[in-house]
């Protein structure tokens, strides 16, 4: 077996395919580290307040139009979701991450049903709904905050 420059070159060459076909960060693994997740996650948060923000205001004295902003922010909510759920979280904040998508999207099912008690004026079930959408909230706040993502604190 020859060694020499020309066969260094070639290790090189196909160390780099190798990281190139892992994904190109240099890292075998894909799954973000804390620092990364954080900041990915905030971003993503930022964009869905900045977005509910600049929904039309709401005349919670009527029913279908109070339904109708729900249904707004519930959208934005959901497609911040949707992009939480791309991010590969670390191993080590794998089920905290998981737990906190989870109870986000469990709020955002309470207050999909809070738009249609709205709709139907069933006041008692959109009191429950509201009710449980705000506890999931709060639990979700709780997570987010363990995990160190406060752009993603609600309140």
């Amino acid at each position: 077996m020859r060694s020499g420059p020309a066969q260094g070159s070639r290790l090189l060459a196909l160390t780099c395919l190798a990281a190139v076909l892992a994904g190109c960060s240099g890292r075998a693994d894909p799954r973000l580290v804390p620092d990364e997740l954080a900041a990915r996650a905030q971003a993503v948060c930022v964009r869905a307040a900045e977005a509910v923000a600049g929904l039309d205001p709401v005349d919670l004295r009527d029913g279908e139009a109070a339904a109708l902003g729900v249904r707004d922010v519930v959208e934005v909510q959901r497609e911040a979701l949707d992009d939480l759920l791309l991010l590969p979280p670390p191993g080590e904040l794998e089920d905290d991450y998981a737990r906190w998508l989870d109870l986000v999207g469990d709020a955002l099912a309470q207050a999909e049903a809070l738009a249609v008690a709205l709709e139907t004026g069933d006041v008692t079930a959109a009191e429950d709904a509201s009710a449980r959408a705000g506890d999931l909230s709060e639990d979700a706040d709780r997570v987010a905050r363990e995990l160190g993502l406060d752009a993603c604190v609600a309140g």
